[in-house]
């Protein structure tokens, strides 16, 4: 399976959004597409990072 790597290119002076674009998941032991899933945004991943990596200086001091 190939992930697309297409650009959606946005309307000038609207501020649109491009619509969210949904990834397939296929099963390779049956090749049928088992469910899609829709990826973060820029925003979300760069807000989730961020979160992530605030919480690993705790997780790094937490006890075995």
């Amino acid at each position: 399976m190939s992930i697309p790597n297409e650009s959606v290119p946005l309307p000038q002076g609207t501020g649109a959004r491009p619509p969210r674009v949904t990834l397939p998941v296929t099963n390779p032991y049956t090749g049928e597409v088992d469910y899609q899933i829709t990826p973060p945004t820029e925003q979300e991943l760069t807000e989730l990072s961020g979160s992530l990596r605030t919480a690993q200086v705790k997780w790094a001091a937490a006890p075995l």
